[in-house]
């Protein structure tokens, strides 16, 4: 489904998602959405970097925070999290790893 990939600009890709995600306003999400402010930590593996909805949430969320550790061979994310933020205010933290 949504896939990450971290080329010289890091994204998510929703190109291969189900017809049915959809943004707040009926409309399909882009196939390519980039992170905004992303850094990368070699000595830690660790990315960081930020997805904003902007003005059309999807299912209510404005923001995603991420902190993703990688694991040494890179073949997954060891650790780390993501913080949503909702059109409400309210925040949810999930857990990788």
């Amino acid at each position: 489904m949504a896939s990450y990939h971290f080329e010289d600009k890091p994204y998510i890709s929703y190109a291969n998602v189900p017809s049915n995600w959809r943004l707040d306003d009926g409309s399909a999400p882009p196939e390519k959405k980039y992170f905004e402010n992303p850094s990368y930590d070699v000595a830690t593996r660790t990315f960081t970097g930020t997805v904003s909805w902007g003005e059309v949430p999807f299912a209510g969320m404005v923001s995603w925070k991420y902190t993703m550790v990688f694991r040494g061979d890179f073949g997954a994310i060891e650790s780390g999290t993501l913080l949503t933020t909702y059109d409400d205010g309210s925040e949810d933290t999930s857990y990788f790893g």
